[in-house]
């Protein structure tokens, strides 16, 4: 049994698919390992991934590796409390969300690791506004700030950008829009400063 923040089930809800035909997507992947005492709670839609960890010194569980359903986490998000706890169902069986009971969904969840960007280069990219929303409110979840400024470094029009607040536990991943016009501006804009 693993006690999760209810702010780190919130952060993971504005990352996640809902109508996704790859059904691991429609959730995030909670991801416990006992040696490191951290738990990784991950969520995608193959536009813009959010990837949280946490250290929890005083959880003694064996390694786990869970998708929760949206569904699921919606309704977890709701409750009044500060934290509640996770158990992971036998193979097939249910698991517990608080008192909401879940079934995992069944699949291999994409490898999350590998999107992370190893290096930033800071050039400028064109992204999709909305991603960009999606990324700031995961990020305000998981810090539990009503506003919040954060951290966009890009990476150029080809490689993925990351938010976040300069500390190694919250980045929110956010892929490029795969523009053929290039990252200038447009030049006649220009014209309403005069």
């Amino acid at each position: 049994m693993i006690t999760i923040p209810i702010n780190l089930i919130k952060a993971a809800i504005p990352c996640a698919a809902t109508k996704e035909v790859r059904r691991v997507l429609n959730g995030a992947l909670f991801e416990w390992t006992a040696m490191g005492q951290t738990l990784r709670v991950v969520s995608t839609d193959g536009s813009i991934m959010s990837c949280f960890a946490v250290h929890i010194p005083t959880c003694a569980a064996p390694d786990m590796s869970v998708i929760i359903p949206i569904e699921t986490l919606k309704a977890a998000a709701k409750v009044k409390a500060p934290a509640l706890e996770l158990e992971e169902g036998a193979a097939g069986a249910a698991g517990r969300l608080g008192g909401l009971l879940f079934t995992p969904i069944d699949g291999r969840f994409p490898e999350y690791r590998r999107v992370i960007p190893t290096a930033l280069s800071g050039e400028a990219g064109s992204y999709d506004a909305a991603l960009l929303v999606r990324a700031a409110d995961a990020l305000r979840a998981y810090y539990g700030a009503k506003n919040g400024a954060y951290t966009f470094t890009q990476n150029g029009a080809k490689d993925s950008a990351v938010m976040h607040n300069g500390t190694n536990d919250a980045l929110v991943v956010v892929m490029p829009w795969r523009s053929t016009k290039g990252c200038d501006v447009n030049k006649a804009y220009c014209g309403f400063a005069a």
